[in-house]
């Protein structure tokens, strides 16, 4: 979602809620989650910095504390509007078309994420989502052993190195597959 396209320390986010987790956890608050409609808001916007995400935290607390009574006369429907509205522009038409595109596969992958976390809850859907993918890989002849082994070829030209994976390239195989196209491929001979 970066419009600078930096590079972004993957463990950056979990390090940041488990520490905030912890602390709400000592004062009897409930944990926190990331959400992808703020920071999609806040991207829409203009923030190109990390410090958009802590001063919206920070807003967001100091309205938390100080203006609750105001907030209390806003009404429930016009809250959920709100929600519908910002869901409807993070899964407007076109992104239903480009995931079409990709294929028919990912199409019910991406439906069944959306029927389940509808329908049950958010965990429910990327949890069925995942058992459908692993399903479907099944069905094109994915073998047990592969699902968290990534059997890979590695053939290095004057100008370029290739790695041809040699099963199905399934979620399970991402650490290992960054890993190959990140570090030293003489590593992985």
């Amino acid at each position: 979602m970066d419009s600078l396209k930096r590079k972004v320390h993957t463990n950056g986010d979990l390090i940041g809620q488990r520490a905030v987790n912890i602390a709400s956890g000592l004062m009897g608050g409930l944990p926190i989650i990331s959400e992808i409609v703020r920071s999609s808001a806040i991207i829409a916007l203009g923030a190109v910095s990390k410090w958009s995400n802590f001063f919206h935290g920070f807003f967001l607390l100091l309205v938390m504390l100080f203006l609750i009574p105001i907030i209390e006369w806003i009404p429930n429907a016009a809250l959920a509007a709100l929600l519908i509205y910002a869901g409807y522009n993070l899964a407007s038409f076109k992104h239903f078309i480009h995931v079409y595109s990709i294929g028919k596969g990912q199409f019910f992958i991406f439906l069944t994420i959306i029927f389940f976390t509808l329908f049950e809850d958010l965990l429910v859907g990327v949890a069925a989502g995942m058992l459908v993918k692993i399903g479907i890989e099944f069905y094109l002849g994915l073998k047990l052993k592969y699902i968290f082994k990534t059997s890979f070829l590695i053939k290095e030209f004057p100008n370029e190195t290739v790695v041809h994976l040699q099963e199905a390239a399934i979620f399970s195989h991402r650490n290992t597959l960054k890993k190959i196209l990140n570090s030293n491929i003489e590593f992985y001979r």
